[in-house]
């Protein structure tokens, strides 16, 4: 399967927690990948804006203790921010954290 959309990470626990032991390959561009390709595209940054609170309200809960301390206030930070709210979702639904590497 090719997931579509990074959404469907947030299903992954789900998927992968099955009696059949089902498999995946996580898949992912460094940061500075992403950001390059959003910009690349109006339509890919009209959709970062539209994503935009949904994926700050999931990075908030899955980092405790961040709540309004940090919004994005420009369109790169958007962006950076929409990144690290889908990694920090693979890691989830890896089973376990995995240390997170930006721009190297």
């Amino acid at each position: 399967m090719v997931k579509a959309t990074s959404i469907a990470s947030e299903m992954a626990p789900l998927i992968l927690g099955g009696e059949d032991r089902p498999a995946a390959i996580f898949m992912f561009v460094d940061a500075l990948a992403y950001l390059r390709s959003i910009l690349a595209g109006p339509n890919s940054r009209v959709e970062s804006r539209a994503l935009a609170s949904g994926r700050l309200r999931r990075l908030q809960q899955r980092l405790p203790g961040t709540g309004d301390a940090w919004h994005p206030r420009t369109e790169g930070e958007v962006i950076a921010m929409s990144w690290l709210c889908e990694m920090t979702t693979l890691a989830t639904g890896r089973g376990r954290p995995a240390p997170l590497r930006c721009c190297g």
